[in-house]
């Protein structure tokens, strides 16, 4: 995958995220990501990486990696030990206004609407969401904002 990028972006500095990386599978039936990332995330390794489809040596030593994990406790070791660790603090409702704003235009934009058209949510809309959103999973929060939305819709559709 590093190799495609650089192919096709022409740039060797380029940069790979990782996402959620503590889902990956530990099974070592069609090979393992654990394997095949560790020699690009050491610096040395990186500068011979031998790429086992074009059976050739690469340089892959200016290519970044991040990693993102929702349960740290679920990396491995070796990749815990390579990478930077960075800790977010879980979304709470003291972040509900930023939160259901980019939701809400997130929405706007997947309907093909001007999100000017979907205001903030109101006050009562935000109690509702206080009493059902416990905190944390920005996926549910999102499904209780869009809930919210069609609401709104249905509403104004029996005006």
């Amino acid at each position: 995958m590093p190799l495609q990028l650089i192919k096709r972006t022409g740039l060797a500095s380029v940069a790979i995220i990782w996402d959620e990386i503590e889902k990956s599978g530990e099974s070592r039936h069609n090979g393992n990501v654990l394997d095949a990332m560790l020699p690009m995330l050491e610096i040395d390794q990186a500068r011979r990486y031998r790429d086992l489809a074009l059976e050739v040596e690469v340089d892959l030593s200016a290519v970044t990696h991040f990693a993102t994990a929702n349960d740290l406790d679920r990396v491995p070791a070796p990749l815990r030990d390579r990478f930077r660790i960075l800790t977010m603090p879980e979304p709470t409702w003291q972040h509900l206004g930023a939160l259901t704003r980019q939701i809400v235009d997130r929405i706007a934009r997947e309907r093909g609407v001007d999100s000017r058209f979907f205001g903030d949510l109101a006050e009562d809309e935000i109690d509702l969401v206080k009493q059902v959103w416990p905190g944390g999973s920005i996926r549910q929060l999102t499904r209780i904002v869009t809930t919210i939305i069609d609401g709104r819709d249905q509403i104004l559709a029996r005006c």
